[in-house]
């Protein structure tokens, strides 16, 4: 590993519903870009039948993030259907997404999609490249080639200590975290950095607080974190409404 000397660029957070919405649908619905280096996140509000086409490069990621949400996803020749949470993996082509009713979904695109990246609200923040981030590198096929793949969130009970369920495409990696009522256990944290990736954060329910702070260790309580000398800065931001929080990584490449 080589030691990258550029400075930590600030975290980002983006509260989608106190800016203007990126498009506004003919019925209604309401979507919101915003980017790290390598992604495009577009979150939606929809009307019921709202159609949102895409044509693209690369493939790219529903996630339905409620359970009274349903939506319909083609990608020629197939279709599949989702109500609830869960995620769809939509080939390369020509796609639609079709609301069935209100819906709230997460469109997550591939940086290489020129159309989709320029639109978003934080462009300004990479107007330069991070130096600290990797380049995207071409991952295998999928098993059974390119085609649209639905795995809904019901088919995976939940399980004591697991926050929720990860999902590895040839683009991302998501963690589609559980539902969770009350404050973590302030002892029991589990830090973590990104050697020469971004990690974007999205809370789209209830109320949360996110806290940053480089380094970081196991104990909000003690500030003894582990082989990291001492706790730097805590930043911290609260929310009730849709957020999406793009950190930076944290120093080697």
């Amino acid at each position: 590993m080589t030691l990258v000397t550029a400075p930590i660029a600030a975290t980002q957070y983006i509260e989608y519903l106190d800016e203007s919405p990126t498009t506004v649908t003919p019925l209604g619905g309401r979507s919101w870009n915003s980017r790290a280096q390598n992604l495009t996140l577009v979150y939606s509000e929809l009307a019921d039948g709202d159609e949102l086409a895409h044509v693209g490069e690369f493939e790219y990621v529903v996630l339905v993030t409620d359970d009274s949400s349903s939506v319909t996803v083609s990608a020629t020749p197939n279709t599949v259907s989702l109500t609830g949470r869960g995620v769809i993996v939509v080939p390369p082509g020509e796609s639609r997404v079709i609301a069935s009713g209100p819906a709230k979904i997460v469109r997550l695109f591939d940086g290489r999609e020129l159309t989709v990246v320029t639109a978003a609200l934080n462009a300004g923040a990479y107007t330069q490249a991070d130096a600290r981030v990797a380049p995207v590198e071409p991952w295998p096929e999928p098993v059974g080639g390119r085609q649209l793949r639905v795995y809904p969130l019901a088919d995976y009970a939940p399980e004591a200590g697991r926050f929720g369920n990860i999902f590895r495409t040839s683009t991302f990696m998501i963690n589609f975290f559980d539902p969770h009522d009350g404050p973590r256990d302030a002892e029991q944290l589990s830090p973590h950095h990104h050697d020469d990736f971004e990690q974007c954060s999205l809370a789209v329910g209830g109320d949360w607080v996110h806290h940053i702070r480089t380094p970081w260790g196991p104990s909000a309580v003690s500030g003894e974190p582990m082989n990291t000398g001492s706790w730097g800065a805590r930043r911290s931001r609260s929310s009730h409404r849709p957020l999406c929080t793009p950190a930076r990584p944290s120093g080697w490449a």
